[in-house]
């Protein structure tokens, strides 16, 4: 997680009028989002925000970034939380985020009672501070599990949210021996959606185009798999197989990125990858690419791969996490073993050569993404799980019990 994360203590920057929020009856909400940067669990947020508002006050907590700009028309903002390293950090850090996600989540405590907030919800399991927070305040609190971080202190944080936590909502059934809930925690699935084109996407060429365009999209850092999509792009080249690769997405990892240029140039094909850098256009990427790759050493299900599969993009992907639910090899997509540039080759070259039935597979990943994937499935479940915490006429002696109650 990125290391600005690690913000001060919650502060109220108030971005609309104090008396109109004051007047408000519908009940209150602070939203922690773990960063203000333009990625999935970050837009999933954001489309949760605008769903919700409707029918509750918001509070969103997040720290500066591309995003926060966008929150501010759903909701209040607040100084954003510390987050904790969980794919791996020094001890040091480690003790530094330890003890900011403890100050924050007294801060949060107070600005909780302050503000009648009757739920927090979290977009991601590094904010613990929100949770801790919510319990000291006495109100529930609804996280998201997203994935399964890898360091050794990951496994304790999810099993501190699976037993302080109302509601966890995983989204794979995979996750949910990580929570080691109690019995007091409620876990549910909850698949992530998209929000799905409009119209159909309109009938392709037959052929791809020439040089093929890959595409991956996604922050350049060792989980991605950057460099295994430059090692098979030139794997595919010496093949005689005309390629490009666009990498989208920002530098997570600067030492990372910079070895993956490095290889581009040992390699002779520099002048064939395109490093875009984060943008806002990713589904305009999407549509231009021939072939959507996904060569991710670890991760869950990432939305880039609905996005692709709703614009009909032949897809392919390792087999890691709970991605073969989306991609189904051989139905919807091709999945290969992680960090296999070779495999990762074979298969692109094999949808080259038959651009009929890679679209034909393309398509049924559309209508697959279409049944079950939708943002309308995602924001339904979510509502019915803060429906079921917030009564939404709640009067305020209920609040002021839930207020005072002792936290377990």
């Amino acid at each position: 997680m990125p290391a600005d994360s690690a913000a001060g203590p919650p502060r109220d920057r108030v971005t609309l009028g104090e008396a109109d929020r004051q007047a408000t009856t519908a009940p209150r909400i602070l939203l922690n989002v773990h960063s203000g940067k333009l990625g999935g669990a970050e837009r999933m947020a954001l489309l949760e925000a605008d769903a919700l508002r409707s029918r509750f006050d918001l509070l969103v907590a997040i720290p500066e970034g591309p995003l926060r700009a966008r929150f501010a028309a759903h909701g209040e903002l607040v100084g954003g939380t510390a987050t904790l390293p969980l794919w791996g950090a020094s001890p040091r850090r480690w003790a530094a985020s330890g003890v900011r996600t403890l100050l924050d989540a007294v801060s949060l405590a107070k600005l909780i009672r302050r503000r009648d907030v009757e739920l927090v919800l979290t977009n991601s399991s590094v904010c613990l501070a929100a949770v801790l927070g919510a319990r000291l305040a006495g109100v529930p609190v609804v996280v998201h599990a997203r994935d399964v971080p890898k360091s050794r202190l990951a496994p304790l944080v999810l099993a501190l949210h699976g037993r302080l936590a109302s509601t966890v909502i995983v989204i794979a059934d995979q996750l949910k021996p990580y929570l080691r809930a109690a019995r007091r925690t409620r876990v549910v699935r909850i698949y992530d959606g998209i929000v799905l084109p409009a119209q159909s996407t309109p009938a392709r060429p037959a052929e791809f185009g020439r040089p093929l365009r890959l595409c991956l999209v996604g922050g350049i850092d060792p989980r991605k798999g950057q460099d295994v999509a430059v090692a098979a792009l030139a794997q595919l080249r010496e093949q005689g197989i005309a390629a490009t690769l666009e990498l989208v997405g920002r530098n997570v990892d600067e030492r990372f990125a910079a070895s993956v240029r490095e290889d581009a140039r040992r390699l002779g094909i520099a002048g064939y990858v395109d490093f875009v850098g984060e943008t806002d256009d990713v589904d305009v990427r999407l549509a231009k690419a021939d072939i959507v790759i996904a060569p991710s050493r670890d991760e869950w299900t990432p939305l880039v791969l609905m996005e692709a599969l709703a614009q009909a993009r032949p897809v392919v992907a390792s087999r890691v996490g709970a991605v073969a639910e989306i991609v189904r090899d051989g139905e919807s997509g091709l999945l290969v073993a992680p960090g296999s540039a070779s495999e990762l080759a074979s298969k692109v070259a094999a949808l080259a050569s038959d651009p009929v039935a890679a679209r034909a597979m393309a398509e049924r990943g559309q209508g697959l993404i279409r049944a079950q994937f939708s943002i309308q499935g995602t924001l339904g479940g979510l509502e019915a799980e803060v429906d079921r915490l917030v009564a939404p006429a709640q009067v305020p002696e209920e609040r002021e019990r839930r207020r005072l109650q002792t936290v377990v």
